[in-house]
């Protein structure tokens, strides 16, 4: 019994120091106190290594940018050389016309080929000069596009220029120019440059519709832009300037109520009922009012009318052209302004575009 009772004690006493054996620390980890100042440190290396980087990058940008800053004021620097240069090329030659083509009609060449010659500032000439001329190759209602080809001037400081036929009406120019560098290709200046001093001859191509026969009717709108179908004051006055300008076989017609519509599909089956095969093309269009007539001054009237045509070819119903003007008249009272704007200034302007652009 005693014996019993001593093992009982003594399992106990082993059970209770394994007990405390297993809630003890384990002999390799370190107090939380230690292990927080571990993790601070490493956090604290990670941050500075971080601003190191990103203090080097801001470096490398800085002088990649700074790299890049000076390289593009030279290439504007260089720019503006090759541009002044230019500029100093353009005014120090002097160009003449010693031969130059009348006006031809759409679908025909030219009859005489255009001639140049260059010099210099003292009147002589510039041999092996490399000239840019540019000149039209199309066109869609009033925006002309162009093309450049480059002459050298011969021993004479001559240069010749033979446009073929072209399919296209214009009234426009020929520019010539020395040579533009790469460079300045796509520089801003550089077209001002050449529209306002480059040397420029006329190149005028007339609609071959003058003496085809056709109709016309521009419909007149009144201050409340009602269509007034009384009269045809404006479609009489471009008639007249036409007819001026040489158009045989042409003819008004009253269709003001069906311009006014807009239906241009109908409008132009009324306009072959009524000329058959008398008219090649169909001219139409408004005649409205910009903004109310204007007193600026004791009697002294303005009056500006906003006026847009299109022409037609009747048998394949083509809209071969269309352009829209404005006019500003002036007068002692209301109705001369109106009349000024109408009769003086609208009419020339547009006979003046159908010759070129129809």
């Amino acid at each position: 019994m005693v014996f019993k009772k001593y093992v009982y004690i003594l399992n106990f006493i082993f059970t209770l120091t394994l007990l405390c054996s297993c809630m003890s620390s384990p002999k390799n980890q370190l107090p939380l106190s230690t292990e927080k100042q571990t993790f601070q440190t490493s956090k604290d290396e990670l941050k500075q290594d971080t601003e190191t980087k990103e203090k080097i990058l801001t470096e490398n940008d800085k002088i990649l940018l700074e790299s890049t800053i000076e390289q593009e004021t030279k290439n504007i620097e260089n720019e503006q050389l090759v541009l002044q240069n230019f500029i100093d090329t353009l005014r120090n030659l002097s160009i003449k016309t010693i031969q130059s083509p009348t006006a031809t009609i759409k679908g025909k060449p030219f009859n005489k080929d255009f001639i140049f010659q260059i010099l210099d500032n003292e009147n002589n000439p510039v041999i092996d000069q490399s000239i840019t001329l540019r000149y039209p190759i199309a066109k869609e209602n009033d925006s002309i596009f162009f093309q450049e080809t480059i002459l050298i001037s011969d021993a004479k400081g001559f240069i010749s220029f033979s446009p073929k036929e072209t399919d296209f009406s214009c009234n426009s120019f020929l520019y010539l120019y020395p040579v533009i560098e790469g460079s300045l290709q796509n520089n801003a200046e550089i077209e001002k440059i050449i529209q306002s001093e480059a040397y420029k001859t006329a190149f005028q191509i007339k609609t071959n519709l003058i003496n085809a026969g056709g109709s016309l009717c521009l419909a007149d709108y009144d201050k409340n832009n009602s269509v007034v179908t009384t009269n045809g004051y404006s479609t009489s006055a471009l008639l007249g300037s036409l007819i001026r300008n040489g158009f045989t076989g042409v003819g008004n017609l009253e269709f003001y109520k069906e311009i006014d519509a807009g239906n241009t599909e109908f409008l132009l089956q009324q306009v072959k009922k009524l000329t058959g095969a008398v008219s090649t093309y169909f001219i139409y269009g408004t005649v409205k009012y910009a903004r109310p007539p204007e007193q600026v001054e004791t009697n002294k009237y303005e009056v500006e009318l906003e006026c847009e045509i299109f022409c037609v070819l009747l048998k394949t119903n083509e809209e071969i052209y269309k352009t829209k003007i404005t006019v500003t008249g002036f007068g002692n009272t209301e109705t001369a302004a109106l009349n000024d704007a109408r009769n003086n200034k609208m009419n020339a302007v547009l006979a003046e575009k159908i010759i070129y652009g129809m």
